[in-house]
């Protein structure tokens, strides 16, 4: 009886075991896309299908930590990008970085500290991104597709996309 017992207690861990390693595995096979600031989930919402995401932390020279999320289909490629950047002076960085906008900037009410919206149109690539800071974190969010005329991210669609993950990330930084 005691060794029955035994076996059926050494078959338990073994099972234990075997389902503990699983999870772990399928843990790290996500460990990749480690955004801080946003999940999967909430980028392919903004990008409008499944997004893959990866994260890059910020070297220990000082830079930029990014996140990217990438949505791919048959015709058009939709990423959006998180920077930010942690510096003493975050304000004055913020004001050069909006040279990088190819329309005027608008000012963003109730997001961080000066944020602003504008578009990102580089490389063949149409975009819209906010510019912002939260006290000593400087953050700029892009939303573009490789399609000018994307039938899921139209001009307006992207200005409310790259507005919402703004709000999103802003609130993650505080």
């Amino acid at each position: 009886m005691e060794s029955r017992f035994v076996g059926c207690l050494r078959l338990a861990s073994r099972a234990i075991l075997t389902l503990v390693f699983l999870g772990l595995s399928s843990l790290s096979a996500r460990a990749d896309n480690a955004c801080p600031w946003m999940n999967e989930a909430s980028a392919s919402g903004l990008l409008g299908g499944e997004a893959v995401g990866s994260y890059q932390a910020a070297p220990q020279t000082g830079g930029a930590a990014t996140c990217t999320f990438t949505q791919r289909d048959d015709k058009v490629t939709r990423t959006l990008v998180i920077q930010v950047t942690t510096t003493p002076d975050a304000a004055e960085h913020l004001r050069t970085a909006r040279k990088i906008c190819t329309s005027d900037p608008l000012p963003l009410q109730a997001i961080g500290n000066e944020a602003t919206e504008c578009a990102a149109n580089v490389r063949g690539q149409s975009g819209e991104q906010v510019l912002g800071r939260v006290r000593d974190q400087l953050f700029m969010i892009r939303i573009s597709s490789s399609r000018k005329d994307d039938p899921v991210l139209t001009r307006s669609a992207l200005k409310t996309m790259v507005s919402s993950a703004a709000e999103l990330v802003a609130g993650n930084l505080f």
